[in-house]
C-alpha cells in the first residue's frame, strides 16, 4: 500500500518522500523482523475419514483477501483446522486520473466480489495441486451484495458479469454461504495489522466455530439491499430505427443472378468442394434460369387466367404464351415465349442487359430481340421505361432541367427615372479604316427599353469604366446595373468594391451602384439586352455594308442607330387615324415635344404656372399610357416545367456551347440558389476541375442519386474524393471565360504551317 501511495503521487525515481512517509516506511521495516517468531506446522493434512476445504474472503477500502483452510475429521471425530493458502491484494485505483485526484475508488461491494474471485482461484489452485477434484469446498463471505450477484441468474453489468462468470467456472453457486463479519477470519488480512497483533491472534489456526458440527455453523444473512444489488444490473437500451423499404431494390445483372442460382443449386445437391468451382455448363445455366423464373412467375402471376392471353404451363413448369405461330417452323422460344411480369426489377435488368448486349439498340430493336424468347405485357412501354435508366444513352441524348415561368423583377416594372435600372453588354469587334478594332457598349433601360451606345477601343476594365463615366455624365447615375460575367465587367465591379463607400456617401451623397451578374453561360437571362444587340447589328449591316469608317464616322452612325431604336413603337400601331401616337422609348428619354414656342409669347407669372401644370399633366398621361398599353401586355407563358426538381447531390452533365456533347464534364450539384419566390433557377456544380455556377437549363440530369454507388462505378470520370460536402461555397463571381471557354487548339497543315483564324467576316467577327 505504501508503494501504491507513492505511485499515486507521481514521484520520480530520484525524488525523496516527505518526512512523515519516510518514518512510516522505516517503522514497517523494523516490524518485519518480528515475523520470524511465527511458527506454522508443515503437516497440512492428516489421514482422515473426511476432508473439506473452506474458503474465506473479505475486503476493505485498502485491500481484499482470500484464505483457504483444510478441515480434517479423523475416525474418532476429532476435527483439525489447518491453513493451506492465503493471499491479500491491494485495492485497485480508478483508471481515470481526475477521479483519483478526487479520491474516488472502487466501491466496497465490488471489492468484496474481487475477494470472492481471489478465494475461488485459490481453492482451484489447491485442488489441482492436491489432485482432489471431487473434494467438498465451501465458500464464505460477509458481503450480501457479492453473494446475491453470484447466486442470482441475472444479466449483470460488464464489471460484475465478467467476475461472476469467472467465479462460477471455479465453483458452484450453491456452495457459497454467508458469514458475519466478526466471525470472518479473512477480515484481518484485508484490513492489515502489525506483526505483534498477528502473533497474538493466531488466526492461521482457523475460527473456532469451524471445529463444531455443521449444524452450529453460521446460517442466514443480513437484510439485502436490493437497490445496491440491482444497480449493477445490465442496462438494456431499445433504439427504435425506422427502415424504409426501397421501392427500387438493387439487383445484379440478370445473367449474374442466373449464375448465382446455379452455384446455389450445386451447393444444395451436395457437390464436392473441388467440383463446386468448376465452370458452369449450359444445362446448369438453363436449369437455374428456369428455377428463377418459376419463383418470379409464382410471385406476380398467382392467377394467370385473369390475363387476356392464351397462357399455358409447359413441361418446364413455366407459363408460356401460345401465339398464332404455333405451326410455324421456328424455334420453340419464338412460338411459345415465356411470360414475364413488367413490374419486376429483375426483368427490368434483363431488358437493359439485352439493350447493352446489342450495342444500345433502340426501343423497337430491343423489344424485337426480347420477343424471340420472352413475352412482356405492354412490352413497348416497359422497354421504354427500362431504357430511360441507361446511363450511356442518357449521356448521348440528355434533356436539360426546366424552370417554371417567372414574373419580372420589381425593378423592371416600377416606373421611375430612365436608366435607373440598366443592362449593359458589349458587341463587336468592328474594324475602323485604320484597321483598329473597336467595340460597341450598349446600355438599355430595363423599364422603358431606351438604348445608349458608346465605343471602346479594348475589352479592358479601364476602357469600360471610362465608358460608364461618359454614360453617367450624359444620362444620369443608375441605381442597379445588370450584366454577364465578362472580364471587363467583373474587373470594374472588383475595382468599385475596393472603394470606401461609407466615406463617399457621407462626402458626396452618392450611393453605390448595385451590380447584379447573371450566372455564367446563361445568355437568356440577359435576353432583354441581347435582343437589342441584335437590332443594333442588323441596322449597322444595312447601313454600312462592307464600308470601312473612321471613328468619328462610326460614332455618328451609332448615334443614328440609337435614335432609330429609341423611336421604335413599344405597342401595336393601328390604322385608325384618331388613335394616339404609339408609345416609343424616346418619349420617356426626351419628353413630349410642345407645339408652341413659349419664348415668342409674353407670359405673366400666372400663365407660367398654368404652363408648368400642363407639362406635368402630359408626363402623367404618358406614364398612364405606358402602364395600360405596354405593361398590361406582359403576360406570363402558360407552359410549365416537365422535369423533376433537382436535388443537392444529383449527378448532371454540364452543358457548354463550345464543346461537343461527348466532352461535356460530369458534375454533382452541391448547392441550389432559390429566388425570392422560392423557385430554384441556378446552382453550384462540383466538377473534376472546380466549382461552377450554372443555370438549371445548362444542367442535364442523369438520374443518378447521390447514394447509388453502383452507378458511380459506371462513371469513372467523376472521382471527387477531395471534395468535402460540408465545405461552404463562396459566392465568387468568376469571369465567364475562365469557367467555360477554353483556348481553341492551333490548326496546322500537313507541312506544319499554322492556319490563322480569319480576322474579318463582314462587319462583325464570329465572336459576337
Amino acid at each position: 500500500m505504501l508503494l501504491q501511495e507513492a505511485w499515486a503521487q507521481d514521484l520520480k525515481w530520484d525524488e525523496e518522500w516527505n518526512e512523515g512517509k519516510s518514518t512510516e516506511v522505516f517503522k514497517w521495516c523494523r516490524q518485519m523482523a518480528s515475523l520470524s517468531n511465527i511458527r506454522i506446522p508443515r503437516c497440512a493434512i492428516i489421514c482422515s475419514a473426511e476432508l473439506q476445504l473452506h474458503v474465506f474472503t473479505d475486503a476493505s477500502r485498502d485491500a481484499y483477501s482470500g484464505i483457504v483452510f483444510a478441515r480434517c475429521t479423523d475416525v474418532q471425530g476429532e476435527v483439525s483446522i489447518q491453513l493451506l493458502l492465503a493471499k491479500a491484494r491491494v485495492a485497485p485505483l480508478e483508471k481515470n486520473p481526475e477521479k483519483q485526484k478526487n479520491g474516488n475508488q472502487i466501491s466496497i461491494p465490488r471489492l468484496e466480489l474481487l475477494g470472492c474471485l481471489l478465494g475461488a482461484r485459490l481453492a482451484d489452485t489447491v485442488r489441482k495441486s492436491m489432485e482432489y477434484d471431487d473434494i467438498t469446498t465451501v465458500y464464505w463471505s460477509d458481503s450480501t451484495p457479492a453473494l446475491a450477484w453470484i447466486r442470482r441468474d441475472e444479466y449483470w453489468g460488464t464489471f460484475v458479469g465478467n467476475r461472476v462468470r469467472q467465479i462460477l467456472k471455479c465453483s458452484k453457486k450453491e456452495f457459497w454461504r454467508h458469514v458475519p463479519g466478526k466471525m470472518n477470519p479473512a477480515d484481518l488480512p484485508s484490513r492489515g495489522c502489525p506483526p505483534n497483533e498477528l502473533l497474538a491472534s493466531r488466526w492461521w489456526e482457523g475460527p473456532e466455530w469451524l471445529r463444531q458440527n455443521p449444524e452450529n455453523w453460521p446460517c442466514g444473512a443480513d437484510a439485502l439491499d436490493d437497490e445496491e444489488i440491482l444497480a449493477e444490473k445490465e442496462k438494456t437500451w431499445v433504439k427504435v430505427a425506422k427502415f424504409k423499404e426501397s421501392s427500387k431494390p438493387k439487383f445484379h445483372s440478370y445473367y449474374k443472378n442466373v449464375r448465382i442460382v446455379s452455384y446455389a443449386i450445386r451447393i444444395l445437391k451436395g457437390m464436392d468442394q473441388e467440383k463446386l468451382s468448376d465452370a458452369l455448363t449450359v444445362l446448369e445455366l438453363r436449369q437455374a434460369e428456369i428455377a428463377m423464373l418459376r419463383i418470379i412467375q409464382s410471385r406476380y402471376y398467382s392467377n394467370p387466367r385473369k390475363l387476356q392471353l392464351r397462357v399455358e404451363k409447359m413441361e418446364d413448369g413455366l407459363l408460356h404464351i401460345k401465339t398464332k405461330l404455333e405451326y410455324k417452323d421456328d424455334t420453340e422460344g419464338f412460338r411459345y415465349p415465356i411470360l414475364l411480369p413488367q413490374d419486376c426489377p429483375l426483368i427490368q435488368e434483363l431488358i437493359r442487359e439485352v439493350h447493352r448486349m446489342y450495342s444500345h439498340g433502340g426501343i423497337q430493336f430491343t423489344l424485337t430481340k426480347l420477343r424471340e424468347k420472352y413475352w412482356i405485357p405492354q412490352g413497348r412501354r416497359t422497354v421504354t421505361k427500362a431504357l430511360r435508366e441507361c446511363l450511356a444513352c442518357r449521356k448521348q441524348d440528355p434533356k436539360p432541367l426546366q424552370v417554371n415561368p417567372v414574373a419580372l423583377p420589381k425593378k423592371r416594372v416600377t416606373t421611375g427615372e430612365v436608366f435607373s435600372t440598366t443592362g449593359v453588354d458589349l458587341a463587336g469587334p468592328l474594324y475602323l479604316k485604320d484597321r483598329k478594332k473597336v467595340w460597341i457598349v450598349l446600355y438599355t433601360c430595363a423599364v422603358y427599353r431606351c438604348v445608349a451606345l458608346d465605343l471602346v477601343e479594348s475589352l479592358s476594365s479601364e476602357a469600360f469604366i471610362n465608358s460608364l463615366e461618359r454614360f453617367i455624365c450624359t444620362y444620369g447615375r443608375p441605381n442597379t446595373l445588370y450584366s454577364d460575367n465578362g472580364t471587363n465587367f467583373v474587373g470594374a465591379h472588383s475595382f468599385f468594391m475596393k472603394m470606401n463607400w461609407e466615406k463617399v456617401e457621407r462626402a458626396s451623397h452618392v450611393k453605390q451602384i448595385q451590380w447584379i451578374f447573371n450566372p455564367p453561360t446563361a445568355a437568356w437571362w440577359g435576353g432583354w439586352w441581347e435582343r437589342l444587340v441584335r437590332s443594333v447589328k442588323d441596322l449597322l449591316r444595312r447601313m454600312l455594308g462592307k464600308a470601312s469608317l473612321t471613328r468619328d464616322e462610326l460614332t455618328t452612325c451609332l448615334s443614328s442607330v440609337a435614335a432609330t431604336i429609341n423611336d421604335r413603337p413599344l405597342t401595336t400601331v393601328t390604322e385608325d387615324e384618331e388613335d394616339l401616337v404609339a408609345l416609343t422609348p424616346a418619349m420617356f428619354l426626351k419628353g413630349t415635344k410642345l407645339t408652341r414656342f413659349p419664348e415668342a409669347e409674353v407670359m405673366t407669372g400666372k400663365e407660367l404656372q398654368v404652363r408648368f401644370k400642363h407639362v406635368k399633366k402630359l408626363q402623367r398621361d404618358l406614364q398612364s399610357r405606358f402602364r395600360k398599353e405596354y405593361l398590361a401586355e406582359l403576360v406570363q407563358k402558360a407552359s410549365e416545367k416537365r422535369t423533376q426538381d433537382p436535388r443537392v447531390g444529383d449527378v448532371v452533365l454540364v452543358g457548354a456551347d463550345n464543346k461537343k456533347r461527348l466532352e461535356w464534364p460530369l458534375g454533382r450539384i452541391i448547392k441550389l440558389n432559390p429566388g425570392k419566390d422560392g423557385e430554384v433557377r441556378s446552382g453550384l456544380v462540383k466538377t473534376a476541375k472546380g466549382i461552377l455556377s450554372r443555370p438549371l437549363q445548362r444542367l442535364y440530369p442523369l438520374e443518378i442519386p447521390y447514394e447509388d454507388q453502383e452507378m458511380m462505378k459506371v462513371s469513372p470520370e467523376i472521382l471527387m474524393e477531395n471534395f468535402d460536402e460540408e465545405s461552404e461555397c463562396l459566392e465568387v463571381e468568376e469571369p465567364e471565360e475562365t469557367q467555360v471557354d477554353q483556348a481553341e487548339p492551333e490548326i496546322a497543315t500537313r507541312v506544319g504551317r499554322k492556319v490563322k483564324k480569319p480576322q474579318r467576316l463582314g462587319v462583325f467577327s464570329a465572336h459576337y
